[in-house]
């Protein structure tokens, strides 16, 4: 993580000796400093070997959970309105349905780890887990010691068995692939393995044997009794109804 930020040169006088300061790391920053005059801004780039708080990002989604699980909202519902209270949001866009009527959508930030630098993170999470609490009407301790209660079961990764934080979909949750099957089925537990941050990212580690096409998606299904939610299974696959696959 890179931080950029300004900061001014000072005359140091007697009142400031033993206090914190900031000092070039190299001999060329000291000769760059010398030659700029006390209050002209510089330019600094701090650089931040630290790594993102696994721990406090599966309590959120824990917490998450708890708040889905008293209100009947999913998650995804939950945690996109947690955004917004958080102001976690990157802009608008503004457009008129189909009765011309005018209409705004917020666009939220992503929350991944990818997509958030340690600062932003901390921002985040300072107001995150106040907002989800008051959704319960509940105080913010409360709601997460009984959050990291239900942490104690935590899953472990199938690739590496560290400590998992996400769930890989071994049928993609691809746009294409939920309009065809819809959402609650491909999100079922049947299609979804616990894996962590270090092996999910771009599938590069993940076994061949969960990395799904079609026809077995649909195997899978049908041996887990979904199959009847696949209301066009047959019109994808027609060899379905005479028996030929595999679902033994």
């Amino acid at each position: 993580m890179i931080t950029e930020f300004s900061i001014l040169k000072i005359n140091c006088t007697k009142e400031m000796v033993g206090k914190d300061i900031i000092i070039p790391a190299s001999e060329e920053g000291q000769e760059a400093l010398k030659s700029m005059p006390p209050a002209e801004k510089m330019a600094c780039v701090i650089k931040h070997k630290f790594k993102h708080n696994l721990d406090r990002h599966d309590l959120f989604h824990a917490c998450l959970k708890l708040v889905s699980d008293n209100t009947g909202k999913s998650q995804t519902v939950i945690k996109e309105q947690c955004k917004l209270d958080c102001r976690w949001f990157s802009g608008y866009t503004y457009y008129k349905d189909k009765h011309g009527k005018e209409r705004v959508n917020v666009i939220t930030k992503s929350i991944s780890f990818a997509k958030m630098s340690l600062q932003d993170a901390d921002e985040f999470y300072a107001k995150a887990f106040d907002i989800l609490s008051g959704y319960l009407k509940i105080a913010t301790d409360v709601l997460i010691n009984e959050a990291k209660l239900r942490m104690k079961g935590k899953y472990y990764c199938v690739v590496c068995g560290k400590p998992a934080s996400q769930r890989h979909h071994c049928f993609s949750q691809s746009k294409p692939n939920i309009e065809k099957y819809g959402k609650k089925l491909i999100d079922a537990d049947f299609n979804r393995r616990w894996v962590c941050i270090d092996c999910h990212p771009g599938h590069a580690h993940i076994p061949k044997d969960l990395i799904w096409d079609e026809r077995k998606f649909i195997n899978e299904a049908k041996k887990n009794g979904d199959l009847i939610n696949v209301n066009n299974a047959n019109e994808i696959m027609p060899e379905l109804e005479n028996g030929e696959l595999d679902i033994f």
